[in-house]
């Protein structure tokens, strides 16, 4: 899987696996990050497998400016969160290290 984004942020960690993409603006964000989903989504085709779309999320740091990101994989949209546990840790997307209440 790393071979598909060559020098990207890309993740792995057991079975979880985390895409990390940046931009200096919405516009750059967007076009990076469909630039990655794509070469993903033909990676996941190459290899006969299927991103489980339910347990795949996306978070926005910061979020302020970035309501217009709607991240889709093919024909489906991933799921945006505020907040979430990567690797048993919890974060928001305001870079806040805390348990949700």
């Amino acid at each position: 899987m790393v071979n598909a984004l060559p020098g990207e942020k890309l993740k792995l960690f057991a079975d979880d696996t985390g895409l990390f993409v940046s931009g200096v603006d919405i516009s750059v964000l967007n076009h990076n990050r469909n630039c990655h989903m794509n070469a993903l989504n033909r990676w996941f085709i190459a290899n006969r497998l299927h991103l489980n779309v339910q347990k795949t999320n996306v978070m926005v740091f910061p979020r302020s400016n970035a309501d217009n990101i709607c991240v889709t994989l093919g024909h489906m949209t991933i799921e945006r969160v505020h907040t979430y546990r990567y690797l048993g840790v919890f974060i928001d997307d305001q870079l806040n290290w805390c348990k949700p209440l």
